[in-house]
């Protein structure tokens, strides 16, 4: 996985699939978890072994309780889904201004998106013969394992048409 940019600094990550994860009295099977590949500056912290984040807690309803600093967990309608990450091998950016412009920020060797010839700077014109929708959207359209996603993008100006065939990746 490309590096990621985030406070204090860029953090090479690894996406690793756990066999298990246990929080209070769940289970959860075979999750996602981010590994900092680097855990000096911004990640020097004993305690810090990765990240479980998002993909974990949207299985659960999150009550905060703050005077008390706890939190609480009651699982939701998402809780025995699937772990399923990026099938696609993209890191895609939302540019500014308006935030609809979808460009590729970097493209893992090896990935689907690398074999379909999608590079850095690309630019995200079409998915499936509509026009792209928002960021998030396109991320939970290149999750989909077995899958087949057309896209166009606007290489070095003009456009190229490409076939993504998804795969598990983690």
């Amino acid at each position: 996985m490309p590096s990621v940019k985030a406070v204090g600094g860029t953090i090479d990550v690894q996406l690793l699939r756990i066999t298990g994860l246990d929080l209070g009295p769940f289970h959860l099977t075979a999750p996602i978890a981010i590994v900092p590949r680097d855990v000096t500056r911004v990640l020097a912290m004993p305690d810090l072994a990765g990240f479980i984040g998002a993909g974990i807690l949207s299985r659960f309803t999150v009550d905060w309780d703050y005077e008390h600093k706890t939190m609480s967990l009651t699982p939701n309608h998402r809780y025995a889904e699937p772990f399923d990450g990026d099938a696609s091998g993209l890191r895609l950016v939302a540019e500014s201004p308006d935030w609809k412009t979808i460009k590729v920020a970097a493209v893992t060797p090896g990935s689907p998106a690398a074999e379909a010839g999608l590079e850095t700077g690309d630019v995200l014109q079409t998915i499936d013969g509509k026009a792209a929708p928002p960021l998030y959207e396109v991320t939970k359209l290149l999750t989909h394992p077995g899958s087949v996603v057309e896209m166009t993008v606007l290489h070095s100006g003009k456009q190229k048409a490409v076939t993504i065939h998804l795969r598990r990746l983690v």
